[in-house]
Parts: structure tokens; C-alpha cells; sequence
């Protein structure tokens, strides 16, 4: 944002710059107005170059090859965890299915498509995609608020009958160290969540 705002000012200081110059061609205008026209313009492509440096080293030395404020890519990966979850047990039914659409809405408060959901399940199942997995490859990109949303989708899907076996206790393990989340911690949410099952 700081390095548009450069660029921005910089071109309204050229553009005024140049019409003052374009001007003098029609209209007598005094010297000392010229040399203001000259300095807005070579002000105004410093701050120009300066705000598309900022703007392409700077800004990019954050990111990992996907931005981390991406909310298209926390939306697929929030989706192919809860498909990953759901397909632990190497089977996802139209019910499932409908499930992670509904768990999806109430997280992010958009609409997902269930054709969506089955494409990308049919992908994940081709590629032996687990849990493990997709939570290694979003590592970079998780923060605090996805790593919320995928916890509570996690324990929704797994937890949904108020009971929690030893396999679903299995893979929530697997999810909380992936997510990197403290036993205690853990322990809280899960509690929190089988007594009320809140998901906002």
C-alpha cells in the first residue's frame, strides 16, 4: 500500500509538472513557475521509481510464492483439509459432502459449490492426499485465523455425534501437531467444542 501511494503521488506531481510545461506554450508564465513545473516533475519521478521499488522488493520479501493475506488459497486449503479429515477413513458420501459445504459457510460466510467439493475430492483420493500432507504444504501460509477454522473443522467433522472414538482421536492428534497447537491448548478447544459444538 505505501509503495502505490508513492507511485500515485509521484505521477500527479509529473502530470502537473508536464501541463505547466505544455502550458508555457500558449500562455507567458513566469520562470519561477517553470522551475517549480521542473521540480515537481523530477520530485514526482522519485517518488514514482521509489514507490515501484518499494512496491516490488520489499513487499515481495514477505511472501513465499503464495501471499499470506491470499483469501483464495486459505479457502482451498481450508476446503482440501476438511476433505482430507473426511477422507481418512477412504470414503466421502454425498451426506459428507454437504457437511464440509455447510462447516465452510459458517467459517467464511461464502457459499461453497458441492461439485467443487467432489472434484477436489476425486483429485485428492487420485493423489493419496492425507491430512499430514496438505497441512505440510500450507505450512507457510497458515496463520492464527485458518489454523482456527481448520481445528474447528477438523472437530466438527470427526466429532459431530458428541463422541470422539480412538481413530477420530488419531487423526486429531495428527491435525494438532501439524497445526503445531499445544496439547493444553488443544485440549481446551476440543472441551469447549463437545460441550457446545459453536462454530463461530
Amino acid at each position: 500500500m505505501l509503495g502505490a501511494n508513492k507511485m500515485m503521488i509521484g505521477l500527479l506531481l509529473c502530470v502537473f509538472g508536464v501541463a505547466i510545461m505544455v502550458a508555457k506554450h500558449y500562455v507567458d508564465i513566469p520562470h519561477v513557475v517553470t522551475l517549480f513545473a521542473f521540480g515537481a516533475i523530477t520530485v514526482g519521478g522519485i517518488l514514482f521509481i521509489l514507490g515501484l521499488l518499494f512496491s516490488v522488493f520489499v513487499h515481495a520479501k514477505g511472501e513465499k510464492g503464495i501471499h499470506r493475506d491470499d483469501a483464495a488459497v486459505s479457502a482451498m486449503a481450508l476446503i482440501r483439509c476438511m476433505i482430507a479429515t473426511s477422507i481418512a477413513d477412504d470414503h466421502l458420501d454425498d451426506r459428507e459432502i454437504k457437511t464440509i459445504a455447510k462447516i465452510y459457510t459458517q467459517l467464511t460466510g461464502s457459499p461453497m459449490n458441492e461439485e467443487t467439493i467432489r472434484e477436489t475430492a476425486d483429485h485428492m483420493k487420485q493423489e493419496g492426499t492425507d491430512i499430514l500432507g496438505e497441512l505440510a504444504n500450507i505450512k507457510d501460509i497458515m496463520d492464527k485465523d485458518l489454523k482456527t477454522k481448520i481445528l474447528k473443522a477438523s472437530l466438527f467433522i470427526l466429532a459431530a455425534d458428541g463422541v470422539v472414538n480412538e481413530n477420530e482421536e488419531y487423526i486429531l492428534e495428527a491435525i494438532r501437531r501439524g497445526l503445531g497447537i499445544s496439547k493444553m491448548k488443544f485440549k481446551g478447544i476440543k472441551t469447549k467444542f463437545l460441550s457446545s459444538k459453536d462454530l463461530s
